[in-house]
């Protein structure tokens, strides 16, 4: 008898006729998983298994976790504003994604973040089309995906809706079709290239340094019309954009040029060192950085990788000597980090293993703490994305359809507005800077209205100490206080003009100013309500500031009228010697000003004091 016919023969006289059945039947439901079990041995299968799980995570993470500041801001530039060209001070793509998102879910925390969400999975997959080799099998996939899984970044900004979101796509595209171009430099991969640039640079502006590290990798590039056919055609692409920022008067730039001058800080550099190190993963970060120096590629795609590592390193910590920085500031040069690590561990077993240890329990550690963040959003945790609405609810309550302004502080305001859907307003202020707000008139309908103005701490140290204030504690990081103003004044679009400041001045010397105050508002100003403030700044940041008094007579500036006038003003003597940036503003104490003037440059010497600050 053949063996064909003995195996059901053996197998019915040991398991008999009852226990034959049972096996044949776990036969015949494991025969689907063995063929799952087979198709997840090919890396892009298995990697796209893995980010699709990934996706569920990140959506999961979305719906339940409450609104960070920047979110609730970039909601309120996308829901009312609407779609632009540009925004105050940040690119439109991210405008474009949070407007599809909001009309699909409505004005939902999963609204805000849908399509950021949605890219991740998309670029990680992408960008392992650009990593992989035609050795990496099942094994490289799990090893990309479990490096990224353990970036700090990475799970940070896969649920968030920041213009990262779109950056990091526009990078892996850019990348991605650098590939091909390198392969085959036709039209149509020119063309990719030229759409890939400026998807960039409408992502984030740090856009250009990517299309820069690169080209800087491969100066040959310079030297092929092709290239700059590219450029040419992405500068095309971006001019929507540049006009924008042309009617805008650069608004965009001036605000990210407006940090002032910071002395070298060395304590500034390690701090910030630390912090690149933590948020790309310290477990990786070093032997990352001694394969980086270690393994050696000869092909252009490895000296872009390089070039975009080191090139963002760089420039993140030359940035920090100067002043404040953001780790995601770097985030291109996550990348680098994926590819490298990914290559090493094909070549090393013990690496491999290594990365698999660290990936599950790093990754094991991000679930708990996600899981934390999704099931205890609604509690008062000292973090801004928790007990957002129920404190936002309280403090609309007891507003009782009052109008809020806030004072300099757009995030707050623009939360305020999503989780209550109550009247709110940031008014641009000289301490705390100017945001989206600055473009809508919605604050003069709120003008001879009662009002409260939400102030911080420091506001109170300096202009208005003697206002009744009510304390409004969020959570412990963030502190306010409001006051309540019988008859709202907006004071934002009121235009100062002077003459006669000197391009020199000693302190308590007389100088005469001849200034005039122009009310375009529709409702009219008593002057006996608001203060007229000149403000002195230094280069470091340092205000100083001294009332200047209105005449008597002057009691009321009309709406849509000006009022003329000179006043003999002296600088305090507390303002030390140094160059200073003066300017003229209106304020109706509690809220702080704005600049209704222009700013003009002045040196003052105070033959008492030291140099300025």
């Amino acid at each position: 008898m053949s063996q064909q016919l003995c195996y059901p023969h053996l197998l019915t006289r040991h398991l008999g006729n009852k226990n034959l059945f049972l096996f044949r039947s776990i036969c015949t439901i494991f025969a689907p998983m063995k063929k799952l079990l087979a198709k997840l041995s090919n890396p892009d299968i298995l990697l796209a298994t893995l980010l699709g799980i990934w996706l569920i995570i990140n959506i999961l993470q979305g719906i339940f976790t409450e609104l960070t500041n920047r979110e609730a801001y970039y909601w309120f530039t996308a829901v009312q504003r609407g779609l632009q060209t540009g925004y105050f001070d940040h690119p439109p793509m991210l405008g474009v994604l949070v407007w599809l998102g909001v009309n699909l879910f409505g004005d939902t925390e999963l609204g805000v973040r849908f399509f950021t969400i949605l890219l991740q999975p998309i670029y990680l997959f992408l960008f392992w089309q650009v990593v992989r080799t035609p050795l990496s099998n099942w094994r490289s996939a799990l090893t990309y995906l479990l490096t990224a899984f353990s970036i700090p970044l990475l799970q940070l900004y896969g649920w968030v809706a920041t213009p990262d979101a779109p950056m990091m796509l526009a990078t892996v595209l850019f990348l991605y079709c650098y590939k091909r171009f390198l392969a085959d430099q036709s039209l149509l991969n020119t063309l990719y290239i030229a759409l890939c640039t400026a998807l960039l640079v409408y992502s984030e502006y740090q856009g250009v340094l990517v299309v820069g590290l690169v080209i800087a990798s491969n100066y040959k590039l310079l030297f092929r019309w092709k290239v700059w056919v590219a450029l040419g055609f992405a500068l095309l692409l971006y001019t929507p954009h540049i006009v924008w920022q042309y009617e805008h008067d650069w608004v965009t730039f001036r605000h990210h040029l407006s940090g002032g001058s910071y002395e070298f800080s060395l304590g500034n550099l390690f701090n910030s060192f630390i912090n690149l190190i933590l948020t790309f993963n310290p477990i990786i970060f070093v032997p990352f950085t001694l394969f980086f120096v270690k393994l050696r590629f000869k092909s252009e795609l490895w000296r872009a990788m390089q070039y975009m590592g080191i090139g963002f390193f760089v420039l993140f910590l030359l940035g920090s000597t100067r002043g404040y920085t953001q780790p995601q500031w770097a985030i291109p040069a996550v990348f680098t980090m994926l590819f490298i690590v990914t290559r090493a561990a094909e070549r090393s077993v013990k690496f491999h293993r290594y990365i698999l240890k660290q990936g599950m329990i790093i990754g094991t550690l991000w679930i708990a703490a996600r899981v934390f963040a999704m099931c205890y959003a609604g509690y008062q945790i000292p973090l801004e994305i928790f007990g957002n609405k129920s404190k936002y609810t309280i403090l609309a309550d007891k507003m009782d359809g009052k109008p809020l302004i806030f004072d300099g502080d757009h995030t707050q305001a623009s939360k305020y507005n999503f989780y209550t859907h109550s009247m709110a307003y940031s008014m641009p202020s000289i301490y705390k800077g100017s945001s989206e707000y600055e473009f809508m008139d919605f604050d003069e309908t709120f003008g001879g209205m009662p009002a409260a103005v939400v102030v911080k701490q420091f506001i109170l140290d300096t202009i208005a100490r003697n206002n009744p204030y009510t304390r409004f504690e969020l959570n412990e990081n963030y502190v306010s206080f409001y006051d309540t103003v019988d008859s709202y004044i907006p004071l934002r679009r009121i235009v100062i003009t002077y003459d006669g400041l000197p391009a020199k001045a000693i302190v308590k010397k007389p100088i005469l100013l001849n200034i005039n105050i122009m009310n375009p508002n529709k409702v009219p100003i008593e002057l006996n309500k608001v203060s007229l403030v000149a403000f002195v700044k230094s280069d470091k940041g340092v205000y100083n500031e001294f009332t200047i008094a209105f005449a008597r007579q002057m009691t009321v500036l009309p709406a849509g009228e000006s009022i003329s006038f000179s006043r003999e003003i002296r600088i305090p003597g507390s303002v030390s010697t140094g160059r200073y940036e003066f300017s003229l503003s209106l304020q109706q104490p509690p809220a702080a000003s704005w600049y209704n003037s222009k700013i003009k440059d002045i040196i003052i010497t105070n033959p008492t004091a030291g140099k300025s600050r």
